[in-house]
């Protein structure tokens, strides 16, 4: 008798034939138990799946779960190419000579290069981008610049210490801005310590124009040299006002104006108010000639008279239609050296 290898079956071999009894409970009813149980501990066979030879544990499983949708294994690599890094505003390339000129620079230290120097490294060093607006660099010029050699786009200033070429002398804490292009540079100078100033002028095919002064009210008045200020090179003030200065104690005899309203004793007559137009010679204190018209009287009066080598000659009176008639006399009782002018 043996038992089979997988359920145990009870099982009897040929050479028991002979010699061994049928038992029911051993050989039938033992045996279908067996199966039973080995039956019941099986899964059922589901169509289109097969069995495989690796056995898939709860372990797997959880490891399976901790990994994400579409995750690659990647491994970090020691080096690699500098072109994978991009650059920003925080993270900038810098090279070995910029890295040395860097450690030979004393923290706090300034700038003190002069002016066509620190062009030329404007020049040199691209990343600083003179030529736009938002990287423009103050460069600080001296007496030892040219304004004629500042062709590069930035702006400049200068103290006490004055470039060559400047448009006027004494010309200290000046700013200027230059604009490039095609080869025809712009120089624009304004500001300073005592000048509410603009000056501007332009190269073309190598030669500067001279410099152009702009009008402004920080430059205008007498001595500004500027012609807007100018009507036949006399400047405004050098003109005489045609408004008679009213006042009553006005000195004909001394007066300075082109043009009094006074009732004075050196006037042809105290009674009245006279309108006395004087024209200079040379100087308000010079030579000079009056003509004296009467102010509020009918009919109206007029005496002249003029001043030579300091001294007055006396009023003459000149006469009109109204105050003499054709054919009749001169009148009498007039001032002496009256002059009468016949009326036909």
């Amino acid at each position: 008798m043996r038992n089979t290898p997988i359920l145990g079956l009870l099982l009897a071999e040929e050479a028991d034939k002979a010699t061994t009894k049928f038992n029911i409970t051993t050989m039938l009813n033992e045996n279908w138990e067996k199966v039973e149980e080995g039956i019941d501990s099986k899964v059922d066979k589901v169509v289109g799946k097969g069995l495989s030879e690796e056995n898939f544990t709860s372990d797997l499983l959880s490891k399976l779960n901790g990994i994400d949708a579409n995750a690659n294994k990647y491994t970090h690599p020691d080096a690699h190419s500098a072109s994978v890094i991009t650059t920003d505003s925080s993270r900038r390339w810098i090279t070995d000579a910029l890295l040395t000129k860097l450690s030979g620079i004393d923290a706090g230290a300034e700038v003190n290069l002069a002016g066509a120097e620190l062009v030329t490294l404007l020049n040199e060093q691209s990343g600083l981008c003179a030529d736009k607006a938002d990287k423009l660099i103050e460069i600080l010029l001296s007496s030892s610049d040219d304004l004629n050699n500042v062709v590069t786009n930035g702006l400049y200033h200068w103290t006490s210490s004055v470039p060559v070429n400047i448009p006027t002398g004494g010309m200290q804490y000046m700013n200027m801005l230059v604009t490039e292009a095609t080869g025809q540079p712009v120089q624009m100078i304004f500001g300073g310590s005592t000048y509410g100033k603009l000056f501007v002028r332009r190269r073309d095919n190598g030669s500067w124009y001279p410099w152009t002064e702009f009008w402004s009210d920080g430059n205008m008045g007498a001595g500004s040299g500027l012609n807007a200020d100018k009507l036949d090179g006399k400047h405004g003030t050098e003109y005489k006002n045609s408004v008679a200065t009213a006042n009553s104690s006005a000195d004909p005899n001394i007066t300075t104006e082109a043009l009094i309203l006074t009732n004075h004793i050196n006037g042809p007559d105290p009674l009245w108010y006279w309108h006395v137009n004087t024209s200079f010679y040379s100087s308000v204190t010079g030579n000079a000639s009056q003509v004296a018209v009467s102010y509020n009287r009918t009919p109206a009066l007029m005496y002249i008279r003029h001043r030579y080598s300091g001294t007055w000659s006396p009023w003459i009176k000149m006469h009109s239609a109204a105050t003499i008639t054709s054919g009749t006399a001169a009148p009498s009782g007039g001032l002496d050296g009256d002059i009468y002018l016949q009326y036909d």
